[in-house]
């Protein structure tokens, strides 16, 4: 566990590095964007409209969504979306936010992820009530996202570095060993 709390600190990234998280962190932002703009599109955010994207009606003429299509949005989302929590989460992990809210957002984006993996089976095999849960992975993961944006991007530009990380680092080939 000492691993993922290490005592490097974003806010003592070099500026080229702060770019490139910061262009990562937005570009981030912008697929949840239009990851919620498509999730509109399909549901309007609406439990009803959210079960019948699923499970079809024979009133609007709407089928269901098929296995195969539940399979692949699946294969797709359970590769990816772990990746990116775990990127974030490890940029979320090199600041100086307390451990307690470290550990909620990176708990909610996971649960947010499993919830919105699960979801469309459920509703679609199991019943139409499990629209809500659609609509809390949705929040979990917009939210945390948000959080993983802002905490990382306001330590590497807002807050002072480090004087002691500014000194030259040791090169691990003139440390001697003591045993």
């Amino acid at each position: 566990m000492r691993t993922f709390w290490s005592p490097f600190k974003l806010r003592n990234s070099s500026v080229g590095m702060k770019i490139i998280m910061t262009f990562f962190n937005f570009t981030m932002l912008i697929g949840l964007i239009v990851n919620l703009a498509i999730f509109y599109q399909h549901t309007r955010f609406r439990l009803t409209d959210i079960a019948v994207y699923y499970r079809g009606s024979e009133e609007q003429l709407i089928a269901p969504q098929s296995l195969r299509a539940l399979l692949e949005t699946t294969h797709f989302h359970i590769f990816s979306m772990p990746v990116v929590i775990m990127i974030m989460a490890h940029l979320l992990l090199m600041t100086s936010a307390r451990a307690w809210l470290k550990v909620t957002v990176i708990g909610a984006s996971f649960l947010g992820v499993i919830l919105e993996i699960a979801s469309p089976w459920l509703i679609r095999y199991v019943s139409s009530q499990c629209a809500f849960l659609m609509i809390v992975a949705q929040l979990l993961l917009a939210l945390s996202l948000v959080l993983y944006v802002i905490i990382p991007t306001h330590e590497m530009w807002f807050k002072k570095r480090n004087a002691e990380m500014e000194e030259t680092p040791v090169h691990p080939n003139t440390l001697r060993r003591t045993s």
